[in-house]
Parts: C-alpha cells; structure tokens; sequence
C-alpha cells in the first residue's frame, strides 16, 4: 500500500508507521475504509481488525475456534452491507461483522459447502442496493445472495434465465468486475 496525504501533499510508502498510528502492530494484507471512515485492517493468519475514528480504539475480531471468533482462514475482499462489514473467503464463506456492536452479525457457508471447501478463489464481492450479495471471481463465475431471502442464484446463466433473456451457450461465466450506476442498472464485467 502507498497512502497519499493530501494536507501535505506526501505519499507515505511505509505503511507499518501508519497503522502503528492505530494500534496496529503488523503490517496489513487488506485495508478497507468503510462509509463511516472507519478503517478495517485483514492480517494474513491473525484475523481482521476494526478501528473506530469515532471512539479512537482498535478492536480484533480474531482467528479462532470459540464461539464469536472469526473462522480461520483467508480473506479476499472486505466490502459494506447495511447491516456491517463482510468479509469473503478464498472458499466463499461470507462473515458479517458488526464494529460498533463488535461481534459477528450473520455468516453464510453456501459456497464452501457447495464447492466442498476449495481453498483456492480469490473471490471479490459486490452488495446492491437490494442487499443482494454478488460473489464473483473471474474463474467460477458469479453467485447472488437474497438475504432476506435466504436464497441463492448460482450462476450468471441462471440470473439470465430468471429475467426471461434466452440463455446463451457460449456465455462465459467468468466475472471481474460488478457495479450498479445511479439509475439502479447493474453492470457486470
């Protein structure tokens, strides 16, 4: 990471002091910062920490096997949902993560269940203004969770297919990129 400073107009190449500042005492895989300017550090075999501009704290939500610890594994993306934080595995498991409430809100295992828990994705993911969960990989495709729901739609040809749009044979289920313009349209790369 390189971090840009614009009040001194700096960009800072040594991002050890920077999350120090935090409290952060090792050097982050994923750093996200969520809508409301907190910051959300992913720490390779550790887990992922949140802190808080408001309460000026660290928190951990770490790595473990008791009840209310984050699952062990690695995570691929960090991205918002109304309801927190999400984290995606390399294997598709989703976590949400409350920082205020500092605990775990939901978890989803669909995907590792269904892919029998290959670990080797890099799986980014997309929220809609609908709350729907897109998982996506330029690889295995794209998966959309209805939360309020609970239910998946496991393949772009399916999601095509329940629009009514005839499906294609030589569509490419393999995705990289999903976003959703102002007028609600979700365009998918």
């Amino acid at each position: 990471y390189t971090l840009y400073d614009p009040e001194t107009d700096c960009f800072e190449r040594d991002i050890r002091s920077v999350v120090f500042k935090y409290g952060l005492a090792d050097k982050p895989d994923k750093v996200f910062v969520d809508s409301q300017g907190d910051l959300w550090f992913y720490v390779a075999g550790k887990g992922c920490y949140w802190y808080s501009m408001a309460h000026k704290i660290l928190y951990p939500f770490e790595f473990g096997e008791k009840t209310g610890m984050l699952p062990p594994g690695d995570i691929t993306c960090i991205t918002e949902s109304k309801e927190g934080t999400l984290l995606v595995y390399n294997t598709g498991l989703l976590v949400c993560l409350s920082g205020d409430a500092r605990r775990i809100v939901w978890m989803n295992d669909y995907i590792p269940v269904t892919i029998g828990g290959k670990r080797s994705y890099t799986y980014s993911a997309f929220v809609d203004k609908n709350e729907n969960v897109w998982v996506y990989n330029s690889i295995s495709g794209v998966r959309i969770y209805n939360k309020a729901q609970n239910k998946w739609v496991t393949s772009l040809e399916m999601l095509i297919g329940q629009w009514g749009i005839p499906s294609f044979p030589e569509v490419n289920n393999g995705v990289v990129g999903i976003g959703q313009d102002g007028q609600g349209v979700i365009w998918i790369a």
